[in-house]
């Protein structure tokens, strides 16, 4: 793997930083943003631990401005390339940070990812040649970002099992040898609020940039994306007194007010309970992300704390909630049934702790299969996998948020008092399916496509139907398409040929033995004699 040329950014404004950063996907041309500072004192720190291979620094700030920082840069770093944020009105301050050292320059105001391109390729080039002639070799690709996040992805799986894997971790995350604490946090990006905008898709470096802009300053920080959407980021600490849980709390509530402004995405973070040695980092990250499950109760934006312990969970009852809702149902009480989910749903959140969200949404399901007339399902076919998306088992299992859930058994329930109150079969998948047969009678639909539109097994799918609707499936279908065949027939001249397309059967020959076989007669003779009752 191809080294990435490192490149820090060093400006007193977040919107400049985080822009920046964002512009562009930097790997995709060679670079990577190792960090961003605020000013030049943090810089030469970063710069001092990282060795960064292109300086981005503005030259009015705090503490320490960008020409004091050129001069440390070319007297300790002189192969460092060094790139000027200005603003129109610097075009003195910028000549002289040229002839400070400064390499080059870009407007802020007019920065646009063509105009960042444009600049990282001319300097590309130049930057690699003088890494050549001193000697700096490509990074080793036992080291690469890939390797590395391989690595913690198999540790988080398997822990840190040898002498050697404790070596390795140590060389890819040299920062933990000072550390005698350490916090994980498990971490998920909520999904975005606005559309998604075309072109590069930015955002990822962007929150990396976000998290790095309050979590760099620590003894030690560590990113990474281990099993993608998570991210797992690793804090150390020299001390257990610094090891502070409500500075980090605070900390992520911060991270989700920036992500909101400038990114319209917030995270829910789960954050470990100190511990001591990094080889302890697979439990309590394991412990992380079960907490973070319980962001299905808690909602967006949830900032969690880990227990010191798992604790083990409940099985969910629900068999009052089923009996309840059944009797709302039997007496079309809309009030009543959604009194009765809210009640139930309430207890669920309080006692949130004790159950898991799968186990909540199975018992949801349960509720559904007993009050629909589905039957219990066998573990095969409850799994989210087998269902089909347009079933509401499948919207159960694939509910963001205990609300969410709510909702959805709601406008199930909902559906079956409607159908209820109007005389009609009590399974409304069947009816839906019905009502496409009619919709669709030039088409042959099988009994496999209709069973899978109902998202039932077969076997199940044809007692289920024959129960609800007295005949057979195939028998229905020919129903349909023959009583369509005879308004066809009685009511207009098309020919025989014509009907039996309309009706999905194009071989005229065919069409008149069904026709034949169905009503005793064949279409001609009934065109013949139109006072013919079936």
């Amino acid at each position: 793997m191809k080294e990435l040329l490192k490149v820090l950014i060093v400006d007193d404004e977040l919107m400049v930083r985080v822009g920046l950063s964002a512009t562009i996907q930097w790997e995709q041309y060679g670079f990577q943003v190792i960090g961003a500072c605020e000013n030049g004192r943090q810089a030469i720190s970063e710069i001092n631990r990282c060795l960064p291979d292109v300086v981005f620094t503005d030259l009015k700030m705090p503490v320490m401005d960008g020409f004091e920082l050129i001069r440390y840069i070319r007297e300790n770093h002189f192969n460092t390339k060094i790139i000027v944020l200005s603003c129109l009105d610097e075009v003195e301050a910028v000549k002289n940070a040229i002839k400070m050292g400064a390499d080059d320059y870009i407007l802020k105001l007019s920065l646009s990812a063509d105009g960042l391109k444009k600049l990282l390729g001319q300097w590309k080039e130049t930057i690699i040649q003088d890494k050549s002639r001193t000697g700096g070799g490509a990074e080793s690709s036992e080291k690469s970002p890939e390797k590395k996040r391989q690595f913690y992805s198999q540790i988080l799986k398997n822990g840190v099992r040898s002498q050697q894997e404790e070596e390795l971790f140590l060389q890819y995350s040299p920062g933990a040898r000072s550390c005698s604490q350490f916090i994980v946090c498990c971490c998920v990006m909520d999904a975005a609020v606005t559309p998604e905008t075309e072109g590069e898709d930015v955002t990822p470096c962007a929150i990396d940039n976000i998290l790095d802009e309050f979590f760099q300053e620590l003894p030690f920080y560590e990113n990474q994306q281990p099993n993608p959407p998570e991210r797992m980021i690793l804090l150390g600490f020299p001390n257990r007194r610094s090891a502070n849980i409500e500075t980090i709390l605070h900390y992520w509530n911060k991270i989700n007010s920036v992500l909101k402004t400038h990114l319209n995405i917030t995270c829910s973070c789960a954050v470990s309970q100190p511990f001591e040695h990094f080889k302890q980092l697979p439990k309590a990250y394991s412990l992380a992300r079960e907490r973070l499950s319980d962001c299905f109760f808690t909602g967006r934006e949830s900032i969690l704390l880990c227990p010191a312990e798992s604790a083990p969970k409940k099985k969910v009852m629900v068999s009052s909630l089923a009996l309840s809702l059944q009797s709302m149902i039997d007496n079309r009480n809309r009030e009543g049934a959604e009194a009765v989910v809210r009640e139930w749903f309430d207890k669920a959140k309080e006692e949130s702790q004790l159950y898991s969200q799968y186990s909540i949404k199975a018992a949801v399901s349960g509720v559904w299969a007993f009050v629909s007339g589905y039957g219990p399902l066998s573990e095969e076919e409850s799994k989210p996998e087998q269902l089909g998306e347009n079933d509401y088992f499948f919207s159960f299992f694939h509910a963001e948020s205990l609300e969410q859930l709510a909702q959805i058994l709601l406008q199930a329930v909902d559906s079956l008092i409607e159908i209820a109150a109007s005389g009609q079969t009590v399974h409304p998948e069947i009816m839906v399916l019905k009502k496409y047969i009619a919709e669709h009678v030039e088409e042959e639909i099988s009994l496999a496509e209709a069973a899978n539109r109902c998202c039932l097994n077969k076997t199940y799918f044809c007692s289920l139907f024959k129960k609800e609707v007295g005949e057979t499936y195939n028998e229905y279908c020919e129903r349909i398409k023959m009583e369509r065949a005879r308004v066809l027939l009685l009511s207009n001249h098309l020919k025989v040929y014509e009907i039996g397309l309309k009706v999905g059967i194009p071989n005229e020959s065919y069409f008149s033995r069904r026709f034949k076989k169905y009503f005793g007669i064949s279409p001609g003779q009934m065109r013949q004699n139109r006072e013919l009752r079936t």
